[in-house]
């Protein structure tokens, strides 16, 4: 998963089995994947697309972003029952491609066969290990910290991603952001 949602991984016939079922869906820049009829397992094949959500105050935060091809997106429902009024929401932040699969379709591909099966669960297992990690680094990693873990985790990011963007994934503000990294620069010198 690679910080977000699946690891880019994965063999050649779990890409194209999952293909075959999938409906593909391009993505404008700035573009949010549509509301879909029936729970599904989002799968980005290229771009960059951000999870994030608005809090009950009204505040934007970055939960993700998925970068790497066959990163799986997200399998949270567009509202969550339990927490009305709060909404995940998934923006391209360049042009993209998606699967969208039912995750029904997926559910009967892995009763049907054993292999695909496993390779599906290491994609869920993937998913949560990412999951835990940025929570974790969020939870016990200082500011400065938190940012050296994006720049080895999400190479090249920083150029193609807005700053606060990222700053809201670290769990800081646009300027804290700023003034790491101009500490990050001077201590390079």
């Amino acid at each position: 998963m690679d910080g977000n949602h699946g690891t880019g991984g994965g063999s050649a016939s779990l890409h194209e089995r999952l293909a075959a079922i999938a409906k593909k869906v391009t993505l404008a820049r700035n573009e949010d994947i549509p509301a879909q009829e029936c729970e599904c397992l989002y799968i980005l094949t290229e771009g960059i697309l951000r999870v994030w959500l608005l809090d009950p105050q009204g505040n934007d935060i970055t939960d993700s972003f998925v970068w790497r091809p066959w990163q799986v997106v997200s399998t949270a429902p567009r509202v969550l029952p339990r927490m009305e009024g709060i909404a995940e929401t998934v923006t391209a932040l360049v042009p993209s491609q998606v699967l969208v699969i039912p995750v029904e379709a997926a559910r009967s591909l892995c009763a049907e066969d054993p292999a695909f099966a496993r390779e599906y669960l290491d994609y869920i297992r993937s998913m949560y290990l990412a999951l835990w990690e940025h929570k974790s680094v969020l939870m016990t990693l200082d500011a400065a910290a938190r940012y050296r873990w994006f720049l080895e985790r999400y190479p090249g990011m920083i150029g193609r991603v807005k700053h606060k963007l990222i700053a809201s994934f670290l769990g800081m503000t646009p300027v804290s952001l700023s003034r790491i990294r101009g500490k990050l620069r001077r201590e390079e010198e």
